[in-house]
């Protein structure tokens, strides 16, 4: 299996894929308080930024990145800032930092919603639970006792800003 880097500090799951409030939710949310450094999940190369926060766009400010062997897509939404100079064209490794996190879009508290993306049998992509994908290294985040997400609303209830350096 190929080594992947955890896109938050924090390594816990606050909701996971499926249908939410009668819409598909199309990842995993993530724990991450205000500012968090979020990381490149596996090496790639930047696909998309948009660093616009309008009120109508849900996603909020957001970073795609193509990844090779298997072909995916990662998703990472509803940052406070992105490294300025991150561009599209530009390779990343895992582990890097590129953004920090907030609760830009339609979002009801600071947190990462991280999804997957990998072609289907008609070679479009589409979204793919990133538990299932990486069950050795997303395991790790589920709650110990009950194996499931995290309490939502106990993590939003803690999640205020934390002072880090904004971008290395």
């Amino acid at each position: 299996m190929m080594k992947v880097h955890p896109p938050t500090e924090y390594m816990v799951v606050t909701s996971r894929m499926g249908m939410r409030d009668g819409q598909s939710h199309d990842g995993v949310d993530l724990r991450a308080r205000h500012g968090t450094a979020i990381r490149a999940f596996r090496p790639g190369v930047i696909f998309e930024v948009k660093r616009s926060d309008h009120p109508d766009d849900p996603s909020g400010k957001y970073v795609t990145i193509l990844a090779q062997d298997p072909e995916e897509i990662h998703k990472y939404f509803h940052m406070s800032e992105i490294d300025p100079d991150l561009q599209v064209g530009q390779e990343v490794r895992a582990g890097q930092q590129f953004a920090l996190a907030g609760s830009t879009g339609n979002s009801d508290g600071p947190h990462l919603h991280f999804e997957i993306h990998r072609k289907n049998g008609e070679g479009k992509f589409e979204p793919m639970d990133p538990i299932a994908l990486y069950p050795d290294h997303f395991h790790k985040y589920m709650d110990k006792e009950t194996g499931q997400p995290v309490n939502i609303d106990k993590i939003l209830k803690s999640n205020t800003r934390v002072d880090k350096p904004r971008f290395a």
